[in-house]
């Protein structure tokens, strides 16, 4: 399952789900970089319990210090969501 979208300001997300791996990429920035795979992680550990998704994310960046630059937490979630489809 996949999907794309381009939110405001021009940033592209994609998120392929396939066997319960979920990969993100896109043009937007995240830093640091490697900290996509924890994201991939919340979204996996979540695929049948959406509640959560967001707050997860949210702590996770903010506990972190990591810097989403161009998409939010909601974008992500939103892809997510329709790529479940």
């Amino acid at each position: 399952m996949y999907a794309t979208k381009k939110v405001e300001g021009g940033k592209l997300i994609n998120i392929e789900v396939s066997d319960g791996d979920v990969k993100i990429t896109g043009d937007f920035f995240l830093h640091p970089e490697e900290s996509i795979s924890e994201i991939e992680k919340i979204l996996e550990e979540n695929i049948d319990n959406h509640y959560l998704i967001i707050e997860q994310i949210d702590d996770f960046i903010s506990s972190n210090d990591i810097q989403l630059i161009g998409v939010s937490s909601s974008d992500i979630f939103d892809v997510f969501k329709e790529a479940l489809k």
